[in-house]
């Protein structure tokens, strides 16, 4: 007679093995694991700036991947003039990041000239003024998908459920 695993054997390897996969389908669990992941590597950091700067320059390209990938979904499930609407809010928060970045810079500028904050935390404050940036963005389109209803996601390969 086979040797059989136990049934909670079983399902906690299914566990294991799943809970990566929901992550990928589930946009809203990718923004929190962005937002744990830098949290995280901050901590790990402590007080060392160069860390702390390598891991929110890691959180910038995750929060740009997320953005880049939700507003691709976002596009697959609108229809034509919600998709026109979409390349329209994408050119204006384009815009406005701009002029966002461009405001910090000049306001880390003028507190790096009154000698107010080490030069490596201004930078480093600076890198966490993006992130958030992009963070923001991230959940908008998260909330805009989410009004949407349970959408399957184009980029993934189908459930077998």
């Amino acid at each position: 007679m086979p040797h059989s695993l136990p049934a909670a054997a079983v399902l906690a390897a299914l566990a294991l093995i799943g809970e990566p996969l929901l992550a990928q389908s589930d946009p809203s669990a990718q923004v929190e694991s962005l937002q744990h992941e830098l949290h995280a590597c901050l901590v790990e950091a402590e007080e060392d700036l160069d860390a702390m700067l390598a891991c929110a320059d890691t959180a910038e390209a995750g929060w740009r991947e997320q953005v880049e990938r939700l507003t691709g979904r976002l596009d697959r499930a609108l229809g034509e003039e919600a998709r026109d609407a979409l390349v329209l809010s994408e050119q204006a928060w384009q815009a406005s990041r701009e002029a966002d970045l461009t405001l910090m810079e000049a306001y880390h500028a003028q507190l790096q000239e009154v000698e107010l904050v080490m030069p490596g935390m201004l930078e480093l404050s600076h890198q966490l003024q993006r992130n958030a940036i992009f963070e923001a963005r991230a959940n908008l389109l998260l909330r805009l998908l989410d009004g949407l209803g349970s959408l399957p996601d184009p980029d993934l390969p189908p459930s077998s459920s």
